[in-house]
């Protein structure tokens, strides 16, 4: 069996060698949190990896001693991002988060140790990363829906009131804008921006009638509540903004042969495999992108507006 001494290699410090007597290397995980109303438990989110941390601990004697120690004094001083080879893992670009230089009375003649604190890090330079915002845009909503049902508790307590018009209302908002948003994360992307907008709308007016019942800001409670639900409809607002924009570019295609407006939707699109009732919302939102002097007769050669799909 392979022992430590086996793989462990010389440990450098910006080309400096060190000796290196203890590691302990931390990593961690970025994950998103979700608590949904009148629902136990908790949702986990990954969003990608932190970066590791290492704290090491390097001792200087007798030849080492205190010269090769104060070298490494001025490089972890430096502020820039230094190349560490980890007597482990290999090499490494970090950044020297903190140090501290101990000696101890019996041996401070010719002996010392310097223990570091080191943060790996990455280039971003040159790399690109797309990510899909809705996954976020979604847990933005879920998110505010926890922070508006918690302020609305700090308002109920405050006035002493409980199932009041202005708590059903709020309630009724978040519930809605919570079944919006896992609705979108799911299916957004087979929606028309028509029902994009459809789903969205009703979700919008829930919170504004919420934000009317609230908005005379009498007390610091009503104004953080109210706040919170301003932001809930700008995120709900955002989330559909996302998904349209997600979609192809518009085009101008030219009708080849005199036909009505059902039928050239329904000829362009049932190539994706749509239900009749996402067809339908394919026609209406051709219909909201044009100006068709009459939908049932479009002749040849008009030009129709439409997402290339």
């Amino acid at each position: 069996m392979a022992t430590w001494e086996d793989f462990i290699v010389a440990a450098q410090f910006d080309g400096l060698t060190i000796d290196v007597v203890s590691t302990r290397d931390e990593g961690a995980n970025d994950i998103d949190s979700q608590k949904f109303p009148n629902k136990n438990g908790t949702k986990r989110v990954y969003r990608g990896a932190n970066g590791w941390q290492r704290d090491i601990v390097a001792v200087f004697m007798e030849s080492d001693y205190p010269d090769t120690m104060d070298q490494l004094i001025k490089k972890l001083e430096e502020q820039k991002i230094h190349e560490f080879i980890h007597p482990i893992f290999g090499k490494k670009k970090v950044a020297c988060d903190r140090f501290v230089v101990a000696h101890d009375a019996e041996d401070a003649a010719d002996f010392g140790t310097v223990q570091m604190t080191l943060l790996e890090h990455t280039d971003g330079e040159g790399v690109t990363v797309q990510r899909d915002p809705i996954p976020a845009r979604a847990n933005q909503v879920r998110t505010l829906g926890t922070e508006i049902l918690e302020a609305l508790s700090e308002l109920q307590a405050t006035l002493e009131i409980q199932n009041s018009e202005i708590g059903l209302a709020v309630i009724g908002a978040v519930n809605a804008a919570n079944s919006v948003a896992e609705s979108l994360e799911a299916t957004g992307d087979d929606l028309s921006s028509i029902a994009v907008q459809a789903t969205t709308s009703g979700a919008v007016a829930k919170v504004d009638e919420a934000i009317t019942l609230v908005a005379d800001y009498s007390s610091s409670e009503e104004y953080e509540l109210s706040r919170l639900l301003c932001d809930l409809a700008g995120a709900l607002s955002a989330m559909a903004g996302s998904l349209i924009e997600k979609r192809p570019p518009l085009q101008k295609f030219s009708v080849v042969a005199e036909t009505n407006l059902r039928a050239w939707v329904f000829d362009k699109y049932c190539k994706l495999g749509l239900s009749v009732e996402e067809l339908e919302d394919r026609v209406n939102e051709v219909l909201s992108l044009n100006s068709f002097p009459d939908p049932m007769t479009i002749p040849a050669g008009f030009s129709v507006i439409a997402y290339d799909e």
